[in-house]
């Protein structure tokens, strides 16, 4: 494994901004093509075109296949955890499978590939980025491996729905990975930081990398609330389940943000809360209010009002 460099934490996080913004573009296609973000999204996808409107999703069919049949033909095996090479190699496959028939990738709780999708989406993937065992070094730059490969993966699922027929599921529960990833970043890079000497001459700039993680990791929280905000690529069901990861993973992230980056966050949930018509969301929403402003008396589930 290499060592870390400010950079490589940088390009993952950019690389979950690519995913969000391409997210915000299929829910609202005409907003999105004139949406002036500091990152170009290129791609001959229809999702793209500003001509087309949001339309009800309903998910593409689900013609996935036995997971020994995925295996035999070269993806990794889902009964242990996946590695750096897994993921390529997995990848690879992914991307032969969208360019034929996207509706043979795997699926979420799919009765045939369910099992395989979960491994992708497993939180044991990870698990080595928590073990503090391990150098930081080590973990830091693995992170940033995992990052690009995971936010790829899930590109391929962005890129092979279109309005109307969005692998909805399957994309909630890579905001779910990256969102568990993310708060592994944000808390190794301040780790890091911590590590620095005041007095190195590399230090200014090391800081600068580091600011700019931070940065990446703001906008990755600004998609996620404008997936919230602007949800007509999802069903309602699949609203309650990001409410819920936002819920379990977006605290720890905000808590090594910089305040200013994110002193907004409390507002837009408060607003999502008010306006959302699902109990479950709806109650979801307050809590997490709750851990957001624990001073804010609306924050209670029966309060409807700012």
């Amino acid at each position: 494994m290499t060592g870390y460099s400010a950079s490589d934490l940088r390009r993952a996080l950019i690389w979950i901004v690519v995913f969000l913004s391409v997210l915000f573009k299929l829910a609202t296609p005409a907003a999105g093509a004139q949406d002036k973000s500091s990152i170009e999204i290129k791609s001959t996808s229809p999702l793209h075109s500003a001509s087309m409107q949001p339309a009800v999703n309903r998910p593409p069919p689900d013609r996935s296949w036995a997971v020994e049949q995925y295996v035999y033909k070269g993806m990794p095996a889902p009964n242990r955890t996946w590695t750096i090479k897994d993921y390529d190699q997995a990848l690879a496959f992914f991307q032969q499978l969208a360019t034929t028939d996207p509706t043979t990738l795997p699926r979420f709780r799919s009765p045939r590939s369910g099992e395989l999708f979960a491994r992708l989406t497993s939180s044991q993937n990870i698990s080595d980025l928590r073990n503090e065992v391990l150098p930081l070094n080590y973990r830091l730059s693995a992170e940033a491996e995992m990052a690009r490969r995971s936010v790829t993966l899930f590109m391929v699922y962005l890129r092979a729905s279109k309005p109307g027929a969005v692998f909805d599921s399957e994309i909630i529960e890579g905001m779910r990975f990256q969102l568990e990833l993310t708060s592994i970043i944000c808390r190794d890079a301040d780790r890091f930081a911590a590590t620095l000497n005041k007095l190195d001459l590399s230090y200014p700039k090391r800081m600068e990398g580091l600011a700019q993680v931070k940065q990446g990791a703001a906008k990755s929280v600004d998609g996620l609330l404008r997936s919230l905000e602007e949800r007509s690529a999802f069903r309602p069901q699949t609203v309650v389940t990001l409410a819920q990861y936002l819920n379990e993973n977006l605290p720890p992230i905000l808590a090594h943000l910089p305040k200013a980056s994110i002193q907004d966050v409390p507002g837009r949930v408060r607003v999502l809360r008010n306006s959302e018509e699902d109990p479950v969301a709806r109650a979801t929403l307050s809590e997490l209010l709750s851990k957001l402003d624990p001073e804010d008396r609306t924050a209670s589930i029966g309060s409807g009002n700012d």
